[in-house]
């Protein structure tokens, strides 16, 4: 079940990013994001967010204005972030928090809409294939910290590169290139997103994650 938050960044560094399983004012100065989340369970969430969290960074969830857990990020890739809350939460906690967003949307509160970027789709279906940044630079002729300038949107390879890093990940230039929402609609992000969410589970590397399909 997929469910809405905010990720609420703080303007002092001496508070915590807050997590918000419900509708609430920002605190005095913050930034705050729109995000999805996946999985909800007593320890923790998988969240997927356009801004940044780091790896090990503290984090607070709030599920209503009394109720808040400490929790840490365990775990990151492709714009999804694990959550390992600090204790256990009650069921009954989860249960009124998930009823709650979903009577938001019931009553007209969209889902928050990300924006996808050249860096993320770049990121998804590189782990499709099971290809380290190094790999990749390796194929192309780059430096590996070009290829984490790529996927971290802070410059995009030049014309003449993106054929042929379009070939090595085995899709279309243009779909390299295009601009859509932040749900995969090829199979290769398909699988490349379902990939991430099995392994977060499962606490595996994505690349060791194998799906297999019946027709």
């Amino acid at each position: 079940m997929t469910i809405a938050g905010t990720l609420d960044f703080p303007a002092s560094n001496g508070e915590l990013v807050r997590l918000e399983m419900y509708n609430s004012e920002s605190r005095q100065g913050s930034r705050r994001v729109p995000v999805r989340l996946y999985n909800l369970s007593a320890t923790g969430v998988l969240i997927e967010s356009s801004q940044a969290l780091r790896l090990g960074e503290q984090i607070e969830t709030a599920f209503n204005d009394h109720d808040v857990v400490k929790g840490q990020i365990g775990w990151t890739g492709a714009r999804l972030y694990g959550c390992q809350f600090a204790e256990p939460v009650a069921s009954t906690l989860l249960e009124k928090a998930v009823w709650r967003r979903l009577d938001d949307a019931d009553n007209g509160d969209s889902q928050p809409q990300l924006v996808d970027t050249f860096g993320a789709r770049l990121q998804r279906l590189r782990m499709a294939q099971g290809l380290s940044q190094v790999e990749i630079a390796a194929q192309l002729g780059v430096t590996p910290v070009a290829i984490s300038n790529w996927e971290s949107d802070r410059s995009q390879p030049r014309q003449h590169r993106m054929s042929d890093l379009a070939k090595i990940l085995g899709v279309p230039s243009q779909q390299l290139v295009a601009h859509s929402g932040v749900h995969p609609e090829s199979l290769p992000e398909v699988l490349a997103s379902s990939k991430v969410q099995i392994a977060n589970l499962l606490g595996v590397n994505p690349t060791n994650v194998k799906i297999s399909v019946d027709l």
